[in-house]
C-alpha cells in the first residue's frame, strides 16, 4: 500500500498537532496542581496523611462491596474516611473501626449515596450503589453524558472513581 506524498505530510502535520495538543495538556494539568496547592495552603489543608493498609476479608468472606482492613484505631484509622486503591482511585469510606482492623463500604455497596462531579458535562450529582460493583448516577434530561467521561469523587483530597461505561435514557 502505498500513499502520495501529501496524504503522508497531511499525517505528519496531523500528528504534530496531537503532540502539540498533548504537550499543552501536561502544561496545563502542571499549572492547575500547583495552583491546587496553594489554594490547599490557603484553607489549612495538612499534607496528605495517608495511612497504608491490607486488605485481610474480602467478598466471599464478607458481604459484597464490604472490605476488612488490617489498621485500626491504633494506627490513627477515623470513621468516614476515604478509602483509595494506589494512588487516586476512591472506593469507600470506613464505617466501623476497631483497635486493629477497620470495615471499609464500597461506594458500590447497596444504598450507598454519595456525590460525584462528572467531567464532560461538568455537573455535581449524586451516585447510588447498587450492589455488586455497580454505581447508578442520574441525571436530568437534556445533560449530555458520553461513555468515558471520567466520574470523580469531589473533595478536598479528589478521588477518581471510574468512568461512564453505560448511558441509558
Amino acid at each position: 500500500y502505498i500513499r502520495s506524498r501529501n496524504e503522508l505530510v497531511s499525517e505528519i502535520d496531523k500528528l504534530n498537532d496531537e503532540l502539540a495538543s498533548q504537550s499543552g495538556d501536561s502544561a496545563t494539568i502542571a499549572r492547575l496542581s500547583r495552583e491546587n496547592a496553594e489554594l490547599r495552603a490557603l484553607v489549612g489543608d495538612r499534607a496528605d496523611t495517608r495511612i497504608l493498609a491490607g486488605v485481610l476479608a474480602r467478598p466471599p468472606m464478607v458481604p459484597y462491596d464490604l472490605l476488612v482492613i488490617d489498621r485500626g484505631s491504633r494506627e490513627g484509622v477515623l470513621e468516614g474516611a476515604i478509602v483509595y486503591h494506589t494512588n487516586n482511585h476512591a472506593v469507600g469510606m470506613v464505617t466501623r473501626v476497631y483497635e486493629r482492623n477497620a470495615l471499609v463500604t464500597l461506594f458500590s455497596s447497596s444504598g450507598v449515596e454519595t456525590s460525584v462531579y462528572l467531567y464532560g458535562p461538568d455537573i455535581f450529582a449524586y451516585a447510588y450503589g447498587e450492589g455488586g460493583g455497580v454505581i447508578r448516577i442520574s441525571l436530568p434530561q437534556g445533560i449530555e453524558v458520553h461513555e468515558g467521561d471520567p466520574v470523580v469523587h469531589p473533595s478536598l483530597h479528589m478521588g477518581d472513581l471510574g468512568v461512564v461505561t453505560r448511558v441509558v435514557s
